[in-house]
Parts: C-alpha cells; sequence; structure tokens
C-alpha cells in the first residue's frame, strides 16, 4: 500500500524522473529473479514474473516516450 501511496503521489506531482527509474528497476527484476531460481530459493516459474516485469518495463518507456512527442507538439 506504501509503495501505490508513492507513485499516486507522483502521478498527481507529474515526477516523469520518478516513472523514468521505475523502469530501469523493473529491468533489473528478472536478474535477480533468474538469480534466486539458479540458485534454488524460488520455483522456476518466477522467472515468466520476471518476464511480465520486462513487457512492463517497455510498455512505461514507450508511454513516457509518446506523452513527451505529444506535450512537446503543444
Amino acid at each position: 500500500m506504501i509503495l501505490g501511496f508513492y507513485y499516486g503521489m507522483m502521478a498527481l506531482q507529474d515526477v516523469r524522473a520518478f516513472f523514468r527509474a521505475t523502469v530501469y528497476g523493473r529491468l533489473a527484476v528478472p536478474v535477480f529473479f533468474t538469480g534466486f531460481v539458479v540458485s534454488g530459493l524460488a520455483p522456476p516459474i518466477l522467472i515468466l514474473m520476471g518476464v511480465v516485469d520486462v513487457l512492463g518495463a517497455i510498455w512505461k518507456a514507450w508511454a513516457l516516450t509518446t506523452d513527451g512527442r505529444s506535450r512537446a507538439k503543444d
């Protein structure tokens, strides 16, 4: 809930730097998840969740870029 609060406050304040930073965090998730699986600390299905995070990072990066272009035209 606290992380959701942070995200909400950053969105209300239009702090794009925060959202750009989360793209890098999402890209790091599959690296750690794969490490957990390889070391035997987690089941292999966790890698699939990492893939979902990468897709989310790509989507968010695209959305930030697209929104930035539309604002530049205004």
